[in-house]
């Protein structure tokens, strides 16, 4: 049986694993710095909208999700969607191991003729991994009506009061830091 909290620890798991492996490969110069940047920011801007939505009954997932659109839910929900994710992250940081190994055997022939080709091969992976992570972005487009307004029981954004803070009278007699 799933719970909330338990889907909330897989989404932790799964961040830490992704952002400890691409900071390591991107200080070892596998790859760029601004792959596990995208990745970051991406995670970052997700999980504040998921945090958003749930503040009104959403989840990421399930029947109450906050994905409502078809394309939505294709694209971030469903199985073989998340299936593909998970596969060429996985994919990816096998690669990217691989190609971190060889460059420390300087001895084998065989390893230096194939290092070009797994090279290139490691490149295209992780173009591809970085491209579906941005096309998993939906999650953020579909959250933004939570973000700055609140929303109806039909999920319709309404606006939110503006909430004025009551004036408190400032001393100005008293030097700033002085000891008293």
């Amino acid at each position: 049986m799933a719970t909330a909290l338990g889907a909330q620890f897989d989404i932790l798991g799964d961040r830490a694993v992704e952002n400890l492996y691409f900071t390591f490969f991107a200080t070892a110069g596998v790859i760029s710095v601004w792959v596990p940047v995208v990745f970051f920011v991406r995670g970052t801007l997700t999980d504040f909208g998921r945090n958003a939505a749930a503040r009104y009954g959403r989840s990421g997932f399930g029947k109450e999700s906050m994905l409502e659109s078809c394309w939505g839910r294709a694209l971030v929900a469903s199985r073989a969607s998340r299936v593909t994710y998970a596969g060429l992250k996985c994919l990816c940081f096998v690669v990217l191991g691989l190609e971190v190994s060889c460059a420390h055997i300087a001895d084998s022939e065989a390893v230096a003729a194939w290092r070009p080709a797994l090279a290139a091969w490691a490149g295209g992976i992780v173009a591809a991994t970085v491209i579906f992570c941005l096309l998993r972005a939906p999650v953020l487009w579909e959250g933004r009506r939570f973000w700055c307004c609140e929303v109806s029981e039909a999920g319709e954004p309404k606006a939110r009061p503006v909430l004025r803070r009551p004036r408190v009278p400032v001393r100005v007699g008293a030097t700033i830091g002085a000891a008293r």
